[in-house]
């Protein structure tokens, strides 16, 4: 019995050793995937010939004709809040305690950014701050609404030419349409006032 037992596992090493050279010796690849690359031709023919055409968009967004992207058509000022308007202004030219934008399109009227603050991020005196005592229009070629804005500071700072200065302003809401926008922050900014039809 036991010799039986002997001979069969000779019989099954020897039946084992040939498939376990034969599977050893097979090369790896056989076992990877194989893909066939992709061959990409650009010719003019058509494959879907009538496909339909997406829209795009190239305008803002508004609250009239195709600019009415938003669902809320009253994006611009939906809640009639006072808002906050900040600019980066790059100071052209200089004074202990101005600094003229070197923006000569910028439409901010007169006293704009008066009572304001200001924040200098750039130069020798990044990191001052304070309060904005007057912001001058300085009107250019373009018209008479629009030129450089002189900001004139609530303490001498000694800027220099290329400096940049962040300006930033807060308007209340009022109980008037200001037709000048002399206020645009107010609960009427971007709402026009007309009434058509009966």
């Amino acid at each position: 019995m036991f010799s039986s037992t002997r001979r069969r596992q000779s019989q099954s090493v020897i039946l084992f050793f040939p498939l376990l050279v034969a599977f050893l010796s097979v090369s790896p690849d056989i076992f990877s995937q194989t893909t066939t690359p992709t061959n990409i031709q650009v010719t003019g023919t058509y494959v879907q010939p009538t496909v339909t055409r997406l829209g795009i968009n190239l305008g803002d967004q508004t609250l009239y004709d195709t600019g009415q992207i938003m669902k809320n058509l009253f994006f611009a000022n939906s809640g009639f809040e006072g808002m906050k308007y900040r600019s980066i202004l790059n100071c052209a030219t200089v004074t202990a305690n101005t600094c003229t934008d070197s923006d000569t399109y910028s439409p901010e009227a007169n006293g704009f950014w008066k009572g304001g603050t200001y924040l200098v991020i750039s130069g020798a005196q990044a990191g001052v701050s304070g309060s904005i005592v007057s912001s001058v229009m300085l009107p250019e070629k373009c018209s008479s609404t629009c030129g450089q804005q002189e900001i004139t500071f609530d303490k001498n700072i000694a800027l220099a030419a290329g400096d940049y200065v962040v300006v930033t302003n807060s308007f209340a809401g009022s109980t008037t349409p200001d037709p000048n926008i002399t206020n645009p922050g107010d609960g009427w900014a971007n709402w026009g006032q007309q009434v058509t039809g009966n």
